[in-house]
């Protein structure tokens, strides 16, 4: 957050010695110090909340390409361009003269 090199902080501590004197170097110090560590709270929470918010905005994105693709997926469009309805027949039971053609696709499918 805040960059200062050893030569920087040593020229702020002893131009605020020469203002301030070495009374009250030591208050001011610490009155600095809980500044900079009020600054560095709000700056925390600050950045914790713009993440939660992104992370909602992102997962709101998601959440409406997933839709749409799903939405997407309901129709099937044929060599004219013409689209036609999918169906979910997964809860359809096959009829007795199909389990010799299903069984062994089942079969393979599981391997």
């Amino acid at each position: 957050m805040l960059d200062f090199s050893f030569g920087e902080l040593a020229l702020v501590v002893f131009v605020a010695l020469i203002v301030v004197g070495p009374k009250e170097l030591p208050a001011l110090m610490r009155t600095i110090g809980k500044w900079i560590g009020q600054v560095k709270l709000i700056t925390d929470e600050f950045k914790q909340g713009f993440s939660s918010v992104m992370q909602g905005t992102e997962l709101e994105n998601i959440k409406k390409d997933l839709h749409e693709i799903h939405e997407e997926i309901k129709y099937i469009k044929d060599a004219q361009g013409n689209f036609h309805p999918i169906y979910d027949i997964s809860h359809v039971t096959p009829r007795p003269q199909m389990q010799p053609i299903i069984k062994p696709l089942e079969e393979n499918h599981h391997e």
